[in-house]
């Protein structure tokens, strides 16, 4: 949407210059964003940009042998001065871009869609954008989701912001420490006042300061919760306890020089919410023992949801609910490390239905939406759970058969599969009939990779149909 703010190009340049975000190192976290958007829209090159005053520049790319173009021929550009997202499904047809020299040599862009990554305080700091070297096509739910992934590459900036904060805060409480000053109440209201939940840690005794924030944070007044290290112990979630405490011991014996972990605690209505909690030893005896260590608990429940959204987008179809082609390959690759290591077998059954086209052309596609989720969830309900059923794209669906000992039972599977797709489904008014046609492999016979595997059984489905469909081939 566009917002009504408005702001002169110094203003935007002096927002982008605070989060010290050009011409920094390369970051996991946006590196993986990228990568992740690439994957979801199926395009050769996504970017987090940033445009400068006279250049843009590329925070996290993917695609790319460039670092940075001037601004003059970005389309990013164009995205942020018109305030919205920019599509340009066809390069060589729009005037604006059709002789731009990213269009007429490498990287030869002929689509790209960029939004905004935009600021709390409205400030557009550069865009979120896909491309790709052929033109085309893109649906108002997938700008949604570029909007989404940006608002996610937002919060990252952000994050990585309050992050150089808490560093630069911390390095002056070391400081402080080797100067013997003690700045105890200083520190405390400092971190409360950066919106963080501060505490402090008396580690010989477990003693403990918990800051208003920190019981804020979990919906606690300030002395709720006992001032103990135990107490906070017991707010963790017990599938997390163990992996938290092993990183503290491991900062406090010095085996590890940072302590910065990411885990779930209790609220007071029950609900469990995800922190980051990030800290240092600051105080040593003579003996080298800690004796004091401070630190802060942020608050990232909403940045692990949207992490949650998108790694299902990426990894789940969005007609079936079933696992989709990326998650499918992941979990064979994991079936076959898991099998050769143990020394067990599994199999593998391809699917495609049978005229499928003819019940689209003859009922419309919405009734061939509606009769693929049927499908969907008719198998589902024989498929075990230690099982994978996914949908590779179009009318074609996968199984792997974990720890099956047999191909005899891989054949009665799959004709359980036929008998039950062969069932007339309802579809509105409409009761619609379709048959499906199985291949099946077994590892390690088929082959020891996972691609062996899956060719061996989509040419296995062709003799199916090729035999006459409605049957399986193993």
């Amino acid at each position: 949407m566009t917002n009504t703010h408005k702001f002169s190009e110094l203003d935007r340049l002096t927002a982008l210059q605070k989060y010290q975000l050009l011409d920094s190192a390369p970051e996991k976290d946006f590196d993986s964003l990228v990568k992740l958007t690439s994957l979801i829209f199926d395009v050769p090159i996504a970017t987090v940009t940033l445009v400068d005053k006279k250049r843009q520049w590329f925070k996290a790319k993917v695609g790319l042998d460039i670092c940075e173009t001037p601004r003059e021929i970005s389309f990013c550009d164009h995205a942020i001065r018109q305030n919205k997202e920019l599509i340009v499904e066809d390069t060589f047809k729009d005037a604006r871009f059709s002789n731009n020299p990213l269009v007429l040599n490498a990287p030869f862009l002929r689509f790209y869609a960029g939004v905004p990554i935009t600021t709390p305080d409205h400030f557009m700091l550069g865009t979120l954008c896909v491309m790709d070297t052929k033109p085309r096509n893109i649906s108002s739910k997938q700008i949604e989701i570029l909007h989404l992934i940006a608002a996610q590459a937002m919060h990252l900036i952000e994050s990585r912001l309050e992050h150089i904060h808490y560093v630069d805060l911390t390095d002056q409480v070391i400081d402080a420490n080797e100067r013997e000053i003690s700045h105890q109440e200083i520190l405390r209201k400092a971190m409360d006042a950066a919106a963080n939940g501060v505490w402090d840690l008396d580690v010989p005794t477990g003693n403990a300061y918990f800051g208003p924030n920190w019981h804020g944070m979990l919906g606690f007044l300030p002395g709720e919760i006992p001032s103990t290290y135990d107490s906070w112990l017991n707010l963790l979630h017990p599938d997390d306890i163990q992996r938290v405490v092993t990183e503290l011991e491991n900062h406090l014996n010095g085996s590890k020089k940072d302590y910065s972990i990411e885990f779930r605690m209790l609220c007071k209505d029950g609900r469990y919410k995800w922190v980051l909690s990030s800290g240092a030893v600051i105080e040593r005896d003579k003996n080298g023992k800690p004796t004091r260590m401070v630190g802060t608990h942020t608050d990232i429940s909403s940045i692990k949801e949207k992490d949650e959204i998108i790694w299902k987008q990426a990894n789940f179809d969005s007609l079936t609910g079933l696992p989709n082609r990326n998650l499918f390959f992941d979990r064979l690759v994991e079936a076959t490390k898991r099998a050769k290591r143990d020394k067990t077998k599994f199999g593998i059954l391809f699917i495609d239905l049978d005229g499928f086209k003819a019940v689209n052309d003859t009922f419309g596609h919405q009734s061939g939406d509606a009769l693929l989720k049927q499908v969907a969830l008719n198998v589902k309900s024989i498929i075990r759970d230690s099982d994978t059923f996914a949908r590779l794209g179009g009318d074609e669906f996968t199984v792997i058969l974990a720890d099956c000992k047999t191909v005899d039972y891989i054949k009665s599977v799959a004709q359980k599969i036929i008998d039950l797709i062969a069932s007339p489904i309802s579809v509105g008014n409409d009761m619609i009939s379709i048959s499906a046609s199985v291949g099946g492999s077994f590892y390690p016979e088929a082959g020891e990779k996972p691609d062996e595997i899956v060719k061996k059984a989509d040419d296995n489905m062709y003799k199916a149909k090729r035999n006459g469909k409605n049957q399986f081939f193993i």
